[in-house]
């Protein structure tokens, strides 16, 4: 599988709130797989955090759980993005049921 990237935007301008929230998954140089945040204000630099994982699987599931978090809190894919993904790209609310069947799925086993 190739590298996969989010983009997702916070935008209200009645509280002069611009926010950012990019979040990829990649094979490091060592062959191991990690899932990168990277967050802050819209036109700005932001802060940045790698979580390793062991596995593609691994890193595409934390990817999917930060992605339902962020949606949780009204974030919401850019504009952009929706337009070139088509319908390849699930809905936000996809995403949330994703991640609340995968917690389930967690928890029973």
């Amino acid at each position: 599988m190739t590298n996969t990237e989010t983009y997702l935007e916070r935008i209200d301008s009645s509280k002069n709130m611009a926010r950012y929230y990019r979040l990829s998954v990649a094979k490091t140089l060592f062959g191991e797989w990690a899932m990168v945040r990277e967050w802050g204000r819209i036109g700005r630099g932001g802060q940045s955090r790698e979580h390793w994982c062991s596995s593609e699987a691994d890193a595409m599931n934390l990817q999917t759980s930060k992605h339902a978090e962020r949606v949780r809190r009204g974030y919401l894919a850019s504009q952009d993005q929706r337009q070139s993904a088509g319908t390849i790209a699930p809905t936000d609310e996809e995403v949330i049921s994703r991640s609340q069947t995968h917690r389930r799925r967690s928890k029973s086993q």
